[in-house]
Order: C-alpha cells, then structure tokens, then sequence
C-alpha cells in the first residue's frame, strides 16, 4: 500500500463522505438478524449480527465527537496512526493511538464501548490513516451527527476547557451545526 495517495484509495476502495468527518464505504452487512427481545433496551427493534466498515481519515480533517449503540473494534490497516479521543460513561477522558508502532504505544486494534462518546484524528506525520471498523450488533444506520454533536458539545464544555484534545472536535461540531449538508462534497 506504500505510495498510494489519498486519491487513489478513495477511487479504489469506492469511499464516500462521512457525515463525522473522514470518508467510509460499508464492506459487510450480515444477512442474518439478532431479534430484538434479545437485545438490550437500548435497541430498537432487531439487528443483523455484524456489519463493517473502511474508514480513511486525511490529514487536518477529523472524525467529530458522536457516539453508538454497539462496541466498536477499529483496526489498522496503513498509513499513519490515528489518534482516538474517548469520553467514557464514566467521565473519564481518554486517548488511545491506533497504528503500527508499539514503542510509541499504538495497537493494531482499539475496542470503543457502547455508549463512549468518541471522534478521531490523523495522529503524527502521514497523509491519512486507512482503518476499519465491525459494529456488533449491527447498526442500522448511523446516528445523527448534527444531533450527537449538539448534545456532545452541550454536555462536554467544561472537559472542553481543560482539554486542547477535545477543542477540535467541539469547535468542529459548532460550525457543522450552521452548515446546511454535512460533508464536504465527493471529490
């Protein structure tokens, strides 16, 4: 994967603009389903078992605070690290680095818990970090990130202030909420 720009893997890969920030293409979805009433309350009604995503971040661009139903496992798969910031249900702030480099304390795969509001950013020197994502279960689709982000930023401030980490994400989650679309535009 060496050489290839962010371009290519955009064009190869068939990713599109997520609306948090990064671009993405859903690679699996199970054709099988969880009931419901096996579920925890927190769901809805019934899901498939798993479903997966690629996830590519480009520098200077950030995956904004939000949060979901299900744990996430991230995994590494080129570029540079990626930089995780957890807030846990238990207000506890966390950063978790996702990449090759195990001296500088980055790991292959980051597991986000349901619920932990989080959002990303390229972490270091490289253009993008390439990276996937399974939910399981499943998730329908994604939760509105005009909505998680007015609650995330409502709720966080004074983290906010005390965390130059968060401050990206926040800023970026205010001026997406005066935006009329949510991406950026395909390239």
């Amino acid at each position: 994967m060496s050489g290839q720009t962010v371009d290519e893997l955009l064009r190869r890969l068939a990713l599109d603009r997520h609306p948090e920030g990064g671009w993405y293409r859903e690679t699996y979805r199970s054709s099988e389903f969880i009931a419901g009433s096996a579920l925890p309350a927190r769901f809805d009604g019934p899901r498939p078992f798993s479903t997966s995503i690629y996830f590519l971040l480009e520098q200077g661009d950030i995956s904004a605070l939000h949060r979901i139903k299900s744990d996430e496992i991230w995994h590494f798969y080129a570029g540079a690290p990626l930089a995780l910031h957890l807030l846990t249900a238990q207000g506890e702030l966390l950063k978790r680095k996702l990449g090759p480099d195990f001296a500088a304390g980055e790991s292959f795969q980051i597991v986000v818990a349901a619920g932990c509001w989080f959002g990303a950013e390229v972490s270091g020197v490289g253009e993008f970090p390439l990276s996937a994502a399974p939910w399981r279960p499943a998730l329908i689709s994604r939760i509105s990130s005009w909505e998680t982000e007015a609650i995330c930023c409502r709720n966080i401030r004074g983290i906010r202030r005390q965390s130059s980490d968060l401050r990206g994400h926040c800023d970026h989650a205010e001026g997406k909420m005066t935006e009329k679309n949510a991406g950026k535009g395909a390239r």
